[in-house]
């Protein structure tokens, strides 16, 4: 329609038709336009209607009774990733295949235990695809590692992420019946959270499962479970023993709007350009300025002013906590300040000049303020330099200090002291400056750093122990580039607080004794009963005497999840578990929490168990969405790997936005990204392609620009792996190929082994490519051949009596094998399979290879595209189309075999596929195969080379095809300059359909002539007269 719109403009300018012709032909176009738009449209409702009767068929899918073998008997027409996953988990935990113990059942190969723990997710809500990578990486590396015969046992659990899912129930708290969790009272909203973590955790052991993860559910932990709660009590009792765990006031990162203290994770920093108007405390204010403030000097000894200095700052409103000045002793400008005092230009106190390199000769005029109780920096100076530390503001982020500014929040009274400043004439100026402001990740409240007395957790000696794991390759870090960093941080650790002020979470097991009214001190113990024991020895005190009050705050997080590795075994208990599976071999998680968990993690193990807990730690990247934008719930790009596995429509994918507690314009940006990014929804893609297409971006700790409608396309590999199967099974029956033949046909693979190896071993070619046998071992080689083939090899094979027989009679012809080939390959074919067997034999070979060597190396994309292009462009678009015209046994052996080992090789990323398709197998019985994929071995090279003469057949197909389909060939034939390319016309009749015949000419003529090799040959069309008399190059078919 579109060329025919064209046509109408070109008859019009050409014959310069009337006006009245013109507009007839005018609205003629514009009809067909406005046809073509209809058509666009409803091409896209169709796609639409597609879309919703793919998701819509979930609901006839046929159920397979909870933990019983599906009924594979009957095959589906087309693949359904939906009705294939369905029933396989429940079985496979039914038989208990996930536990470590299995594998002696079914193997007598069985290794080492291979243990790994899955990074608990918080019970903050459904995992996301982010962790849907996590998932697939690990199951990957734990399916792979059983099929190895490791004793695998994998841990799944949950974190309660104390602030985290606190923070989202308060706000569903608020949004649902506008209370708080104060006017609830502790106990009714920790059971209001312990209902949350009911529901999400449920949902997400759903998810796990529904991603096919091998985890053993029998282990299941949760860390708030009493188990766990007994090993933080003990760990923290242990390193208070050690007087590693202290009280001391210091300073912390302090949310106002969450009423609790964060670690640095929880902390983001966000850079602001030059006067950014922020929500922060219930106002907006300004931010991205500098202001110049004069401080008066005097000398020391003395309050009368003599001069002033000029200090740059973006908080004037800390200057009513500054202690001191600061400059750099290299700094010539600041020579004159020895000996001087400054005076605070709003409190007026004289504050002392210290001189320190700290100080940034570049930045203003080289001196800098010192605000010890609002800047982590200046609180380090103040501590080396015994400066004194000054509170300006209170929990509330109000003005704590008497005077004018009392109560005032902090950036109103930034206000107050810049208009005080200019009434004094100290103010200088205000210019615009790029900042960068710690932000709460949890409530986008502006944070404080805030001077407060918390527990604290001596650090450096542990980090030290951590930092010799690495050095001493006791711990192995994947990729290695993350040493460095491993090591700096380690290095630079700063004591690390402990406490937080909420209410969900492990309380503190530390507790204030009063006598009377009066605080005598802390007791850290194990229980109440230990507490009060230890408080009566240490105090001298009768029981009458005093009341013990557990600390109300609770332990961060990270505490808890950093004896992760070892609780989950029962430590601090010594089970079975603990002394038989500790530590663990692997922890994979995200690199983005390398210091905030694993390396606490290492410490607290290395500290309390004497161990390492696990030998390697593997890392990933950050997943973003295609944009390269990271994931938001306020973008719209968190997917739900449910959405994927099932399928989503565009408004079904907008309730998850507006059912959340996102600010109403959060909600319209989403709404607009989710419409941009999916605008015709997700397509229903299944769990393998899912886990596959995360598997197949993972190389390295590399962010990952993740493009989920990537999967659509690995869902069409798994219904090519269907269509494939199904060609297989009416291959089997068809030509009724047995169990027997098939071990036959496997062991002539051997027998043809022990026959290169003889000729190896006992033959010399001489130059006139004469064979000269060599006979001492020639009854051993009789030996393997009589049993390992008791009849036919192959059919283009003698069998292995009678090729020992014969052996010494063989003479090598020169013209055997495609072109000049050498003695070597004359030899080799000789005691080959047929051409495309072998060729096919030699390419698995390599990728077998190849993806063994890249799961070791854990470099996941390598692993699933070798395997995804060997099956795809090898065995599906090369091999079957073989077998379609050779339909020998051999042939059909060799594709049911090279069938088992691509799902083989496919199972630790597409579980739930290969388990079909293996138990598909498994009732032809044809195949002497386990009960499941998830026990069954992984296929083996078998370490001898194989022949390959049949590329360049397909190199010559592909040319073929290639010119007739540039030049809309819709049928030819083939000549070819060389007698032994005629020796595959079968196969190249299969791969080149549109061909008729192919003959052999001394000299190749026509329009479309190619070479590949030593071999030249022309496209004939059937119409004969393009042919040239003289022939020429094949340029113009290009």
């Amino acid at each position: 329609m579109l060329l025919l719109v064209k046509e109408n403009f070109c008859f019009l300018k050409t014959h310069r038709m009337n006006d009245r012709k013109q507009q007839k032909d005018l609205k003629k176009q514009k009809k067909l336009e406005k046809f073509i738009k209809k058509q666009s449209k409803a091409q896209k409702i169709e796609s639409k209607k597609n879309l919703k009767l793919q998701i819509s068929q979930q609901e006839s899918i046929a159920r397979t009774p909870e933990g019983e073998l599906k009924d594979v008997h009957q095959i589906m027409k087309t693949y359904d990733p939906v009705q294939v996953e369905e029933g396989w988990y429940s079985w496979w935990e039914k038989k208990g295949f996930f536990k470590p113990e299995i594998l002696k059942k079914y193997r007598n190969d069985v290794r080492e235990p291979y243990v790994m723990a899955l990074p608990p997710p918080n019970v903050t809500g459904k995992l996301h695809i982010g962790h849907a990578m996590m998932v697939a990486i690990e199951d990957a590396v734990a399916r792979y590692k059983r099929m190895q015969g490791f004793e695998v046992l994998f841990v799944p659990g949950c974190d309660h992420a104390g602030i985290a899912t606190q923070t989202v129930v308060e706000k569903k708290l608020y949004k649902e019946r506008k209370l708080t969790r104060y006017d609830l009272g502790r106990e009714k909203f920790v059971g209001m959270v312990w209902k949350w973590k009911e529901k999400y955790g449920n949902t997400i052991i759903d998810q796990i499962k529904r991603m096919g993860t091998s985890v053993d559910m029998s282990r299941y932990v949760f860390t708030l479970d009493k188990k766990v709660s007994d090993g933080v009590i003990e760990a923290f009792v242990q390193l208070y023993e050690k007087k590693l765990i202290y009280r001391e006031s210091k300073l912390i990162n302090w949310c106002s709007k969450l009423s609790t203290a964060l670690s640095d994770l929880e902390v983001d920093h966000k850079s602001v350009k030059p006067f950014t108007k922020l929500q922060a405390d219930g106002k907006k204010y300004v931010f991205g300025v500098l202001y110049a403030i004069k401080y008066p000097l005097a000398d020391k000894g003395s309050s009368e002013v003599n001069d002033y200095i000029e200090i740059a700052t973006t908080r004037p409103e800390t200057i009513i906590g500054d202690t001191a000045l600061c400059v750099n002793p290299m700094d010539k400008r600041a020579q004159y300040l020895k000996g001087k005092v400054a005076i605070n230009p709003i409190t007026e106190e004289v504050i002392p000049i210290i001189f320190d390199e700290y100080a940034d000769m570049e930045f203003g005029s080289g001196a800098l303020k010192i605000t010890p109780a609002h800047d982590f920096n200046d609180y380090d100076l103040a501590k080396k330099h015994n400066l004194a530390i000054k509170n300006v503001f209170n929990e509330s982020n109000e003005v704590c200090v008497e005077g004018n500014f009392y109560k005032m929040k902090r950036f109103y009274a930034r206000i107050k002291v810049l208009e005080l400043l200019k009434d004094a004439g100290l103010f200088v100026s205000e210019t615009g400056y790029e900042q960068t402001l710690p932000i709460c990740s949890r409530s986008g409240d502006i944070l404080e750093p805030l001077l407060k007395k918390q527990w604290w957790l001596n650090c450096k000696e542990m980090a030290k122990k951590a930092i010799e794991a690495v050095e001493s390759n006791e711990l192995r870090i994947v990729p290695d580039i993350a040493v460095k960093n491993w090591n700096y941080w380690l290095s630079n650790i700063r004591d690390w607080c402990l406490s937080r002020q909420l209410w969900w979470g492990h309380q503190i097991p530390a507790y204030q004794v009063f006598k009377g009214s009066k605080s005598v001190g802390w007791i850290v113990a194990r229980t109440k009963d230990e507490a009060k024991k230890k408080a009566e020895a240490t105090y001298g005190l009768n029981t009458e005497e005093y009341v013990l009050r557990q600390d109300e705050d609770v332990l961060d997080t990270w505490f808890s999840s950093g004896l992760w590795p070892f609780v989950i075994l029962g430590w601090p208990a010594a089970t079975d578990d603990f002394s038989r599976f500790f530590p663990n071999s692997i922890l994979e998680t995200g690199s983005d929490i390398l210091f905030f968990w694993v390396a606490r993690m290492v410490m607290l193990s290395v500290e309390l168990t004497g161990k390492v807990p696990f030998n390697t730690i593997l890392l990933h990247g950050i997943v973003r969405d295609a944009n390269g934008r990271k994931m938001s719930k306020s973008l719209g790009n968190v997917i739900d790997p449910l959405y994927v596995i099932e399928g989503i429509e565009l408004d079904e994918l907008a309730k998850s936005v507006t059912s959340t507690n996102l600010e109403p314009r959060e909600v319209k940006t989403a709404l607009e990204g989710q419409k941009k990014d999916f605008p015709m929804g997700i397509p229903r893609c299944g769990s393998d392609a899912l886990r596959f297409t995360l598997c197949s971006y993972t190389s390295g700790m590399k962010d990952v620009n993740l493009n989920i409608l990537r999967a659509d396309g690995y869902r069409k590999f798994c219904n090519k792996l269907w269509n494939a199967f199904k060609f297989v099974l009416r291959a089997v029956e068809s030509t009724k190929i047995s169990s027997d033949d098939i071990a036959k046909f496997e062991k002539s693979l051997l027998v043809v082994q022990a026959g290169m190896k003889y000729v190896d071993t006992n033959h010399e070619y001489t130059k006139d490519n004469s064979a000269v046998e060599k006979l001492e071992d020639r009854e051993l080689f009789i030996e393997i051949a009589s049993k390992m083939a008791d009849e036919s090899v192959s059919e283009r094979n003698a069998s292995g009596k009678l090729f020992v027989k014969t052996l010494n009679e063989v003479e090598t012809d020169p013209g055997h094998g495609i072109g000049a080939l050498s003695i070597s390959e004359t030899k080799s074919d000789f005691f080959s399979a047929p051409h495309v067997i072998e060729w096919l034999y030699g390419k698995r070979e390599a990728m077998i290879e190849e993806f063994i060597s890249s799961m070791e190396a854990f470099n996941f994309m390598s692993a699933t595209q070798c395997v995804h292009q060997f099956a795809l462009y090898m065995y599906c678009d090369v091999f079957i189309e073989v077998v379609k015209q050779c339909t020998q046994t051999e042939y059909v052996a060799a594709l049911v075999l090279v069938f088992r080992d691509i799902i083989l090789l496919l199972h630790p990323f597409m579980p739930f596929i290969t388990e079909e398709l293996f138990q598909r197998l498994r009732i032809l019985n044809i195949l002497d195969l386990l009960e499941s994929v998830t026990v069954e071995r992984l296929p083996k090279c078998l370490n001898r080379g194989f022949t390959d003469h049949f590329s360049q057949i397909i190199n010559i197909c592909k040319s073929v095809r290639s010119i007739m389909d540039s030049n809309n060939l819709k049928s030819a034939d083939v000549q070819f300059n060389d007698k032994n390319a005629l020796r595959f016309k079968k196969e190249m009749k299969a791969l080149c359909r549109n061909v008729r015949t192919f003959e052999y000419v001394e000299k190749v003529q026509g329009r479309y002539i190619d070479q590949v090799g030593q071999i030249k040959f022309s496209i004939l069309p059937e119409d004969r007269s393009v042919v040239s008399d003289t022939g020429s190059s094949s340029e113009a078919g290009y």
